[in-house]
């Protein structure tokens, strides 16, 4: 995993020492979104964060931006101050910008990355952990990570979407994967609701151009973009999101 050094971004020297955990107390990965600008450099929202919140470092263990590249906040070890209550068990990681729905653009290179993070801090711990949006943990209150992670969250992408198994044998992670896809609705035009709004961010993550508009509504504009993938991946081309062809497609599961 290539990850751009704190030195390398021009990271000042945190205002004092900071905690440091272990990988036997670390329990999951959290994801979430800065809600600045696309273009914020790691060194203003460090600024930011010191400065303006009165934290001793940047708050999260890693950031990536939306070309995919990966940026050292505290790394690894050190204890983060991304969610309270959370800091010691969780690896904090931050996309960079706003991904509500109707925002920024949540890019194929951002799930990417957010994949190769999760999946190389199984393998440090040496066992699969958890994965959650911040608006998922206990005691928070709060739209982060934005509703266009979450629905690559809640399709299992930061588990497919590195091409692995996340540090843990193929038998956990296909049984995971098998009882989503047997949860998963069909889903056509006409449709409506929070699964065609994944299906909108996947298509989106998936290389639409242009881009959807994540409003929960499978119309005219959905149904081109997933007969465009179906077209893409040579399967039958007929504009419904079933188990069979297209969410395979959708979730990584197809080369």
């Amino acid at each position: 995993m290539d990850v751009v050094t704190r030195k390398e971004w021009g990271a000042r020297a945190p205002k004092a020492g900071v905690d440091r955990t272990t990988w036997a107390h670390r329990t999951g990965v959290t994801f979430h979104h800065t809600v600045t600008p696309v273009d914020a450099s790691i060194r203003s929202i460090q600024d930011h964060h010191i400065n303006g919140r009165g934290w001793l470092d940047i708050g999260y263990n890693f950031l990536v931006n939306q070309a995919g590249h990966i940026f050292e906040g505290r790394g690894w070890s050190k204890v983060g101050a991304h969610a309270e209550g959370h800091n010691i068990s969780d690896v904090g990681v931050a996309f960079i910008g706003d991904y509500r729905v109707g925002h920024d653009g949540f890019t194929a290179a951002m799930a990417r990355s957010g994949a190769l993070i999760y999946r190389e801090a199984c393998e440090h711990a040496g066992r699969t952990l958890a994965y959650h949006g911040h608006r998922q943990l206990p005691g928070s209150a709060t739209e982060c990570p934005g509703g266009q992670v979450m629905a690559w969250i809640e399709t299992d992408g930061p588990r497919q979407g590195a091409g692995g198994s996340g540090g843990s044998t193929d038998g956990p992670t296909t049984s995971r994967t098998e009882r989503i896809m047997r949860d998963l609705p069909t889903l056509r035009r006409g449709d409506t609701g929070v699964p065609v709004t994944r299906v909108q961010v996947l298509c989106n993550v998936a290389g639409a151009s242009p881009r959807l508009v994540a409003d929960g509504d499978f119309g005219p504009n959905t149904d081109r973009e997933v007969k465009d993938l179906q077209r893409r991946f040579g399967v039958t081309v007929d504009g419904i999101v079933g188990c069979g062809q297209t969410w395979p497609i959708l979730l990584g599961l197809r080369p």
